[in-house]
């Protein structure tokens, strides 16, 4: 299945890093990432039903002091 990328913001903290928020074509849930260079480096594996509310809790989570980006 395809992904449809509905939300893309660079990380405040990394120029390098990306914020995505995307769905899975044909399903109405949606999950965000954390990605560099095309490789992710951090899945949330929720499934949110509104795109606004995993975006709002990816910029909680990558702009918290508890994380830690993957190497």
């Amino acid at each position: 299945m395809s992904e449809v990328i509905v939300h893309t913001i660079a990380d405040p903290f990394c120029s390098d890093n990306v914020i995505e928020v995307f769905c899975e074509s044909g399903g109405g849930c949606f999950d965000f990432r954390l990605v560099r260079d095309g490789r992710v480096l951090y899945r949330s594996d929720e499934m949110y039903g509104i795109a606004g509310i995993a975006l709002r809790d990816a910029l909680n989570l990558f702009t918290s002091d508890d994380f830690e980006v993957p190497a």
